[in-house]
């Protein structure tokens, strides 16, 4: 019956939004702990991506970008090249 159904629903439901909410109370433990390291991390790889950023333009204006692409599509095989212009 429709009231069965709902009741069913209703524990489902409830169940679902216990452990929901234990496992948010214990990632924010584990965030707090590891915050120190993540905003480390944040910021090293803040400066990664800066000097690969760098590296990659400098690439392009100097035009070796070109020698490296006609250099992976000599020698990469032929389903890598057709799977990355595939999309």
């Amino acid at each position: 019956s429709l009231g069965a159904a709902l009741l069913v629903m209703l524990a489902f439901g409830l169940g679902i939004a216990s452990v929901l909410l234990v496992i948010a109370f214990a990632a924010r433990g584990a965030l707090d702990r590891w915050r120190g390291r993540l905003m480390g991390a944040g910021s090293r790889g803040k400066q990664l991506l800066g000097v690969l950023l760098l590296l990659v333009g400098g690439l392009i204006l100097s035009g070796w970008d070109r020698r490296i692409e006609a250099f992976a599509l000599d020698h990469l095989p032929d389903w890598m090249t057709r799977l990355s212009t595939a999309f």
